[in-house]
C-alpha cells in the first residue's frame, strides 16, 4: 500500500483532540470484552438470543444519541455493541450454545444442527 494507512488501520491508531494517542478502540473494545466478562462470565446463548441481546444494547445506544449535546454515553454504548457483537461470534466460533436455549424439534434446533454439522465437515 506504499506506505499508506488503510482504513482499518487509520482509526486503530487515532489521536485524540490533543494530538495525543488515545485508547485504540482494539483496546477499548477489549477492555469492555473483559469488564463484561467479569460482571456475566462466559455466555453461551443460541445466536437467537445474542440477537437479543444485541439489540437490547443497539437500542440503549440509539436512546444514548437522542437529544444529547455530549456524545460520549452513545460512544460508550457503541463500544458495548461492538463487545456484544465479538462475544457472540466468540460463541458461534467456540460451538459451545447452551442446549437450553434451543427447543427439539423445532426449525432452530435443526439449524443448529445443520451448521454443526456443515462446520464440522468444513473444517480445516
Amino acid at each position: 500500500m506504499n506506505g499508506e494507512l488503510t482504513y482499518a488501520e487509520d482509526i486503530m491508531q487515532r489521536k485524540n483532540k490533543n494530538g495525543l494517542y488515545a485508547l485504540t478502540l482494539r483496546e477499548e473494545i477489549l477492555n469492555e470484552l473483559n469488564r463484561q466478562l467479569k460482571k456475566w462470565g462466559l455466555q453461551n446463548h443460541h445466536p437467537h438470543k445474542w440477537l437479543v441481546i444485541l439489540m437490547e444494547e443497539v437500542g440503549e445506544s440509539a436512546e444514548a444519541s437522542l437529544g444529547h449535546l455530549d456524545w460520549s454515553d452513545y460512544r460508550k454504548e457503541l463500544i458495548q455493541v461492538a463487545a456484544v457483537a465479538l462475544s457472540a461470534i466468540n460463541c458461534l466460533d467456540r460451538d459451545e450454545w447452551e442446549v437450553n436455549d434451543v427447543i427439539p424439534d423445532t426449525p432452530s434446533a435443526k439449524s443448529v444442527q445443520r451448521f454443526k454439522k456443515d462446520r464440522n465437515e468444513n473444517a480445516i
